[in-house]
């Protein structure tokens, strides 16, 4: 697939839940403090992304939700945003870190609370 073609496909992404909520309300009622527990199942799934401290979480959740593709590959690429596996579970784990997490259907991106 072109750059072109990739660049025009929508992203399968959004928020979750039809509430009549715009996107900025609804990344809010969908953001929140959670530890590795919470989380666990979500990176076993593979959908837990972790967004670099450089970058605002509501931002990258903006990003997401209104298919932003441009944004969303130049992070992917730069190492801003990360798919998280079961080692960084268990680092987080051990250290007992907790998180600001966004849920954007079908992902749940992370930031980790300093």
């Amino acid at each position: 697939m072109s750059d072109e073609q990739n660049q025009n496909e929508k992203m399968a992404y959004g928020m979750v839940g039809d509430d009549g909520l715009t996107d900025e309300q609804r990344r809010n009622k969908y953001t929140g403090d959670v530890d590795c527990e919470y989380l666990e199942p979500h990176i076993k799934q593979g959908v837990v992304i972790f967004v670099d401290p450089s970058i605002d979480l509501d931002e990258a959740g903006a990003a997401f939700s209104s298919d932003d593709k441009v944004k969303v590959d130049t992070w992917l690429k730069a190492g801003d945003l990360v798919k998280v596996d079961e080692l960084h579970l268990k680092w987080w784990q051990s250290q007992k870190t907790r998180f600001m997490a966004q849920i954007v259907k079908p992902f749940v991106l992370v930031k980790e609370i300093k």
